[in-house]
């Protein structure tokens, strides 16, 4: 994977494989279902995938609605948040 300009390795463990899961702000987001109405466009989520997204969420400074949107998609299931928080997390 390449974001801005550095290239990363895909994480190893395939677990979340068949889902799209970034974190932003300290939390886990499973948005494997918005990936289709990104006004950005797929790629730039999936390039996040397993990935603290939070620097780039925080320059958009983004408004209300896109908070509330993010907020659909948040991982609460404390086992599944332990699993996500063992990975090497890259900015």
């Amino acid at each position: 994977l390449i974001i801005m300009g550095e290239r990363m390795s895909k994480p190893k463990d395939t677990s979340f494989s068949n889902s799209i899961i970034i974190k932003i702000n300290n939390n886990w987001y499973d948005i494997t279902k918005y990936l289709d109405i990104h006004p950005g466009g797929a790629d730039v989520l999936i390039n996040y995938h397993l990935r603290d997204a939070t620097e780039g969420f925080n320059r958009l400074r983004a408004h209300k609605y896109v908070q509330e949107t993010l907020n659909k998609y948040k991982i609460t299931d404390k086992a599944t948040i332990e699993k996500l928080n063992k990975f090497d997390i890259i900015n």
